[in-house]
């Protein structure tokens, strides 16, 4: 069900993509997986709403959002600190881990 939501393009925006993680659908790290594969976070706006709901805020669930290079390129790196999501130890720990800040220009950021 998730699948096919995705693949009509429903959470190409913001509003959308709030409501639906305020209901909790992406509590779960495959649920997450699967989101992230279809590329909905590929931009920064998105992102951010993403973020913004909560969705990142334990460290399996973060792991998996950063298995999946949603995080590979500078401005959605951007988007993902601006918003406060590495505000402590174990959540930076995790993103880390999977080796999203191994080159110096996003070590920087």
């Amino acid at each position: 069900m998730l699948h096919t939501y995705l693949t009509v393009s429903a959470l190409s925006n913001t509003n959308v993509l709030q409501a639906y993680l305020a209901v909790g659908a992406l509590s779960n790290t495959n649920m997450l997986q699967e989101y992230l594969t279809v590329s909905a976070l590929s931009n920064t706006n998105v992102l951010q709403a993403y973020l913004t709901v909560g969705a990142l805020s334990n460290t399996n669930v973060l792991q998996a959002y950063l298995t999946v290079g949603a995080l590979s390129n500078t401005n959605v790196l951007q988007a993902y600190l601006a918003v406060g999501a590495l505000s402590n130890t174990n959540v930076l720990q995790a993103y880390l881990t999977v080796g999203a800040l191994s080159n110096t220009n996003v070590l920087q950021i």
